[in-house]
């Protein structure tokens, strides 16, 4: 087991963590917002982001600030509403916080941000959860609440009226046909567009191997968590070495269940699942140093499942109880009685369901027919810029693009990182093609140009 106390923070770690514990309801509401029909899409737009989740979001809002706006811009994603994934699968293992802290939101810099959206509603946070605040306006490691996240996600989405342009749209192909791009699904409904930005989510991962049983098996991100961890269900073995795992793992013991934790390597604990200068210039131009197989080998190095700290000093009270055993390096190896399992340790424990918890891994990429160069499925960027190839006017972001942005491209922050890149890219193609800005776009480019890197030149026509 290693705990790893990396946090940007000053002050000791408080063990105050009755935020993780409270039971409470959604507060602060947000809204199912339901896309278009793909039917009702416009034939022609100027930038299209394939994408609705958290990255996708972020991305589209800086957009907006750019002067992309109504036919302008055009969401498609092929679930219902806004952050669909991302909010099922949270309630599925009953996650109640953030790992990430308050500066890690969707909102541009620009708006109203996620430290002032609480504040803003600090009657309705709890104790801790004021606690967490102030210690987020110390400029201190805090954890923000979950529900008072989604519900800031919302209001970025309503404030740049993302939802005005968003579109229930499977995306089959991809292709190019004259200075555009076609984006076309299954029932050939097809929209033109100038730009193409790829802000694809992750699925759920079936990595571990397990053999087969007999026993009740789930998957934490795709079930819910009352099924799972209904009454008849008292011994739960918990596979998996991440976050997901750890709320799952809480939860149960919460509910009075005995829990079994397996883990094919090593028990971690850490304040984030990435060291923090991968969000900032030192991390990422270090990054970008490496060459391509020296990426793939750094990535690994860095991606080892963990916990946060936070769950450590909760799991430690409910280990000396009895109540959470943890098997490090070993996996399930066979049921060996209707009810009892043989770990690979050769270890024989009782169990009523198996829980997977293994995290995410990238989504498939739609088909696109244009040359992408690629290593193990993951596509090879133009680093500065995101772009599959220079001048194709095709970007991608969020975790399919980790060989180039580094790995916060997983993260909440990467969809900042990737909009640093991609945008200001699309802004100097715009620039040069000639284009004659009204005097609000011009004036929102140089705002927006300045905030990214600091430069004054005024963008002309």
């Amino acid at each position: 087991m290693r705990v790893i106390n990396d946090c940007d923070s000053l002050l000791k770690m408080e063990k105050n963590l009755s935020i993780f514990t409270e039971e409470f309801g959604n507060r602060a509401e947000y809204e199912h917002l339901k896309f278009k029909e793909a039917s009702d899409l416009p034939k022609k737009t100027k930038l299209v982001i394939v994408g609705a989740g958290l990255a996708g979001i972020s991305i589209a809002a800086k957009a907006w600030h750019l002067g992309f706006r109504n036919e302008d811009l055009i969401i498609l994603d092929e679930n219902d509403y806004f952050a669909k994934q991302f909010i099922e699968r949270t309630r599925n293992i009953n996650q109640k916080v953030m790992r990430s802290p308050y500066k890690h939101h969707t909102g541009p810099s620009q708006d109203l941000s996620l430290s002032d959206f609480a504040r803003l509603n600090y009657k309705k946070l709890s104790r801790a959860e004021k606690h967490q605040l102030y210690l987020d306006r110390l400029g201190e490691r805090a954890i923000p609440p979950l529900d008072f996240f989604l519900s800031h996600t919302i209001h970025v989405v309503i404030k740049h009226s993302l939802h005005t342009n968003a579109y229930k749209f499977k995306v089959k192909e991809i292709y190019k046909k004259g200075d555009s791009w076609i984006i076309e699904d299954d029932n050939n409904n097809l929209i033109q567009s100038k730009y193409v930005i790829l802000a694809l989510g992750s699925k759920v991962s079936n990595s571990n191997q397990i053999p087969p049983m007999t026993v009740p098996l789930f998957n934490s991100l795709s079930t819910s968590i009352n099924d799972y961890l209904s009454e008849k269900n008292q011994d739960i073995c918990v596979v998996g070495s991440g976050n997901t795992a750890a709320h799952v793992i809480l939860s149960a013991l919460l509910r009075g269940k005995k829990v079994n934790w397996i883990i094919r390597n090593e028990e971690i604990y850490k304040c984030t699942d990435i060291p923090h200068e991968y969000w900032r210039d030192e991390g990422l131009s270090s990054f970008m140093k490496l060459s391509i197989p020296e990426r793939e080998l750094k990535l690994k190095e860095i991606f080892h499942g963990s916990a946060m700290l936070e769950h450590f000093y909760l799991f430690r009270y409910f280990k000396k109880r009895g109540s959470l055993k943890v098997y490090e390096h070993t996996v399930i190896e066979k049921q060996v009685a209707l009810d009892k399992i043989q770990l690979s340790n050769k270890e024989i424990i009782h169990v009523d369901a198996v829980v997977l918890s293994n995290g995410l891994v990238p989504s498939k990429l739609p088909s696109i027919q244009f040359d992408i160069l690629t290593k193990k499925g993951l596509p090879i960027l133009i680093d500065e810029t995101l772009e599959v190839a220079k001048g194709s006017n095709l970007y991608i972001a969020s975790t399919h693009s980790i060989l180039s942005l580094g790995p916060a491209a997983k993260n909440i922050d990467g969809a900042r990182l990737a909009s640093e890149r991609i945008l200001i890219d699309i802004v100097n193609k715009e620039n040069k093609s000639n284009i004659l800005y009204s005097n609000d776009l011009n004036n929102s480019i140089n705002r927006v140009r300045r905030s990214f890197f600091g430069t004054t030149g005024a963008i002309t026509g």
